[in-house]
């Protein structure tokens, strides 16, 4: 079940307003920060964070590259975790939204709008792990790399589920919406 203040803030306007600020933080993150800098540090390659799993000798030769550039890479890493929070709070705002507006608020199907939250602990504790990797350069532990990896791949295969399923939500309730108009014309 939705908890009562999560279903009460997820309004149209709040769920939209949420959408917005992720999306204006990310391309601001991501289009004017040290980002664009960074990738090209790494020979334009994806960072850490960007790939499905990566090995301990890969973050020893991203971080290399970096050079004098890593400690813009842990400012990176710390704005990253606002980033994941907009994210979450947006896509939260949104599934709560539309499935309570499918769906009774107490069907269990609501939960889903939950998941979010558990993308947005994966990207905490990606930005953690990569910022102790960061800290430990250059002597990287190949069990803290493999362990970052597989949180990286966690959080890749949450967020493969939560788009697509806000998505598709939205687009359910269009349809929802639609076909109510429809039915109630003479």
């Amino acid at each position: 079940m939705i908890p009562s203040w999560l279903h009460e803030f997820a309004t149209g306007r709040n769920a939209a307003l949420a959408l917005v600020v992720w999306l204006a933080f990310g391309g601001l993150l991501f289009g004017l920060t040290t980002y664009p800098t960074l990738r090209a540090a790494n020979q334009n390659q994806p960072l850490l964070e960007e790939r499905f799993g990566y090995a301990a000798d890969e973050v020893s030769q991203q971080l290399q590259a970096f050079g004098e550039w890593r400690g813009s890479y842990r400012n990176f890493q710390i704005l990253d975790y606002i980033h994941a929070a907009l994210m979450m709070s947006a896509l939260t705002s949104l599934l709560v939204f539309a499935l309570t507006r499918l769906f009774s608020p107490t069907h269990p199907l609501c939960l889903l709008a939950l998941l979010p939250a558990l993308g947005a602990g994966a990207e905490f504790l990606e930005n953690s792990l990569l910022l102790l990797l960061l800290g430990t350069y250059p002597a990287i532990s190949p069990a803290l790399a493999g362990v970052a990896s597989l949180v990286t791949k966690l959080k890749f295969s949450i967020t493969f589920i939560v788009m697509p399923l806000t998505a598709l939500t939205l687009v359910a309730l269009v349809v929802k919406a639609v076909a109510r108009r429809l039915t109630r014309r003479p």
